[in-house]
């Protein structure tokens, strides 16, 4: 699973938590906090072999990567308490909504860059 999910998140260029939490929830069976809580930890390492390939490559914003960490470093709580809040059912039907409107932002995208070459 670490190996498929270092490689897409790259090559597609999503997040790796949008492919490890569905695998632990379909292929392990793991509850929904559980697959959450483990993919966040799972994404240090992919988080740092990624930013330090960007960097190499020159494909780097360094600004807007400190302000999406203050975000990043200040919110949890408040995303740890929703998560505790909202049953099973309603956070994974979320977390599907979410995942289908990134399909339809890449379709979208996709299709524009057809139009266009």
């Amino acid at each position: 699973l670490g190996l498929a999910v270092g490689v897409l998140s790259k090559l597609l260029g999503v997040g790796a938590g949008i492919l490890i939490v569905p695998a632990l929830l379909l292929i392990f069976g793991v509850s929904d906090l559980l697959a959450r809580a483990t993919s966040l930890i799972a994404m240090v390492p992919t988080a740092i072999a990624g930013t330090v390939d960007s960097v190499r490559s020159g494909q780097a914003d360094f600004v807007g990567a400190a302000l999406l960490a203050v975000g990043a470093i200040l919110t949890p709580p408040i995303g740890t308490w929703l998560a505790q809040a909202v049953d099973p059912f309603t956070g994974n039907a979320l977390f599907a909504v979410f995942l289908a409107a990134i399909a339809v932002q890449l379709v979208v995208r996709g299709v524009k860059g057809l139009k266009k070459s």
